[in-house]
């Protein structure tokens, strides 16, 4: 066995460099490392065996994988150990040192032939390691210095002059649709010019943030796209404890209530708030974007997880807990449950928890921010402990949230439940209306006058709700049932209807109107009913008696 440490020195902190330095997957393209075909096995203690194939110069290569070894803004480390090929071992770590405004970047790499016979090859897998390990170093010098746009790059096929052409039709027709041209040109430019791996799952919130654009604008253009057929959207199952998408459907229809991630060792329960995420990539009519991997469970992968190690058997360590504020939990895929844990100034500095099938997680534990975490195994074999913050990133698109858009419900109205399919949502505003005395009014205006009056009284609703981000989700009479993500926004449509309503009246010429508005925010269930996605609950119900109560 050989064993090699080297470094370089590059501008930025840890903190600024870890989310490219953690990033595996992308490094593995930069390097142009052969795409891997991964499989995964239980493990008869929880959670998965993976293993790992791809051929090199050549030569076939096969390995297990062990899960990858972090601590954020640190270190990171991976073992592979090969059953197939030259080599039986490779273990490959990274630290992250501050020096001023600097970093260094110190690599670790260990090698070990299968036989006398492949030993002398050793020195030329060193070479070659350390030779991409400094193309990457280099690309972040040269991106701190502006002459790279970016860290990570790779070959972009390019498209035909028949999908050059589409993409021009396709993005006259969105700014015809009122976009903004420049913004139609930026995300023409990304479906032409971006890496595939940028295309295999484009979050909009994520993307408006690059842009320094409105988040809602962006999400709209992407819905606009999607009806156009310039990108295809997928709704994501996403795993609560290791937030991996699990499956990917292209219609609300084909979502399933239980959902099993093998990683995890976990059955969980989809819903709209956490569990269901709206992505997009081009359409493969416009752009074929190959679904390749290069590496998975390193840091880049899980950027909600802080640290990921192993205690050793019946071993002890010391975690040092995050300096910012917040809830967090620490799980094992090996032993049942988990603890919540929050970082808040006036905790102890220290605490002491024990990994054990046979002791139960506590429910929850205070540190103080930069604090100490004494773990401690009575277990006979090496356990994975995974420390993550609790916190989901707020650039995810939410089905909760999509489905309650106006927008949306336009554009794709045949995206519904499958039937008896019921997904949960934590919160949502919910608004109901009621023309009063509507009874009345058709006996003093007739029928026609009065239905007409109707009509108009429904544009000036479903306008409101529409410009304060709701949506309409059925009319009942004279009256209807909207629903918003944001309880404010809700409110503010409630207020702007009535001023809306009281300037009709005074500029119709009609016998004036009154609606009553009720709303309520809370949890709720999402489901099909007549072609259409609704919602009930206690929630809904409340909603509709609030309204009944106004005058």
């Amino acid at each position: 066995m050989i064993s090699q440490s080297w470094e370089f020195v590059v501008p930025g902190t840890p903190e600024e460099l870890w989310p490219y330095a953690g990033d595996s997957e992308r490094f593995n393209r930069l390097i142009r490392n052969p795409a891997v075909t991964y499989r995964e096995e239980p493990d008869a203690r929880g959670g998965i065996r993976r293993y790992g194939r791809f051929r090199i110069h050549g030569i076939a290569m096969e390995w297990r994988e062990h899960p990858y070894e972090w601590r954020e803004n640190e270190a990171w480390s991976v073992l592979r150990e090969y059953t197939r090929g030259p080599l039986s071992r490779f273990m490959l770590a990274l630290r992250l040192v501050p020096d001023g405004p600097r970093t260094r970047m110190v690599f670790t790499l260990e090698l070990a032939a299968r036989s006398p016979l492949t030993a002398p090859g050793l020195p030329l897998v060193l070479l070659e390691v350390r030779q991409k390990t400094k193309l990457f170093a280099e690309r972040l010098e040269g991106w701190a210095a502006g002459r790279f746009e970016r860290v990570f790059t790779e070959p972009v096929p390019a498209l035909g002059a028949v999908a050059r052409s589409r993409i021009g039709s396709l993005r006259s027709r969105l700014i015809d649709r009122g976009f903004d041209g420049p913004l139609v040109e930026r995300l023409a430019k990304m479906v032409i010019e971006a890496p595939d791996f940028d295309l295999l799952k484009i979050r909009p919130y994520a993307v408006a943030d690059a842009w320094k654009a409105d988040r809602q604008t962006v999400l709209r253009l992407f819905l606009h796209a999607t009806r156009l057929g310039l990108l295809d959207m997928s709704w994501d199952l996403v795993c609560p404890a290791c937030r991996g998408a699990k499956e990917r459907h292209a219609s609300l229809e084909e979502l399933a209530e239980s959902v099993h991630c093998a990683s995890c060792n976990i059955d969980f329960r989809a819903n709209f708030d956490s569990s269901v995420e709206l992505t997009f990539r081009p359409s493969p009519a416009i752009r074929k974007v190959e679904a390749l991997i290069f590496c998975v469970g390193g840091p880049g992968s899980t950027p909600h997880v802080v640290a990921q190690r192993y205690l050793a058997p019946e071993g002890s360590e010391d975690l040092t807990v995050p300096v910012v504020p917040g809830a967090y939990r620490l799980r094992s895929p090996q032993i049942p449950g988990q603890t919540a844990f929050t970082v808040t100034p006036d905790a102890p500095a220290a605490c002491d928890l024990t990994l054990s099938a046979s002791i139960p997680f506590p429910a929850e534990l205070a540190i103080a921010p930069g604090g100490t975490l004494r773990l401690h195994s009575t277990e006979p074999e090496s356990t994975v402990f995974i420390m993550e913050r609790v916190a989901w990133a707020d650039h995810i698109v939410r089905a909760s949230a999509v489905t309650a858009m106006q927008e949306f419900r336009d554009l794709f109205a045949a995206q519904n439940l499958a039937p008896g399919v019921e997904m949960g949502i934590s919160r949502l505003a919910f608004l109901f209306s009621d023309l009063k005395a509507s009874t009345a009014m058709y006996a003093l205006m007739g029928d026609a006058s009065a239905f007409s009056l109707v009509q108009d009284h429904f544009r000036i609703l479903e306008r409101e709700v529409a410009a304060h981000g709701g949506a309409v989700v059925k009319t009942i009479g004279d009256a209807i049932m909207a629903v918003f993500p944001d309880a404010g926004d809700c409110v503010k449509a409630g207020l702007a209807i009535q001023r809306a309503i009281a300037d009709f009246n005074a500029a119709s010429g009609r016998p004036p109107i009154t609606v009553k508005l009720g709303a309520h925010f809370g949890p709720t269930i999402a489901v099909s009913l007549n072609d259409r996605l609704d919602y009930f609950g206690t929630t809904v119900n409340v909603a509709a008696r609030v309204q009944n109560e106004s005058q």
